[in-house]
């Protein structure tokens, strides 16, 4: 939950006893934030 962002992000995982499954955890939370600085980056490069 991001309130500056007015960002909610809502994920269900259901992992099926594989020892050996990504840190869907971490991704999910770096391509979040990833969705909302890149635009704004190229935003700011544009003025």
């Amino acid at each position: 939950m991001d309130p500056a962002e007015d960002l909610i992000f809502v994920g269900m995982i259901q992992e099926r006893g594989s020892a050996r499954h990504p840190n869907v955890r971490s991704i999910s939370h770096r391509l979040t934030y990833q969705a909302i600085i890149e635009p704004l980056a190229e935003m700011e490069n544009n003025q």
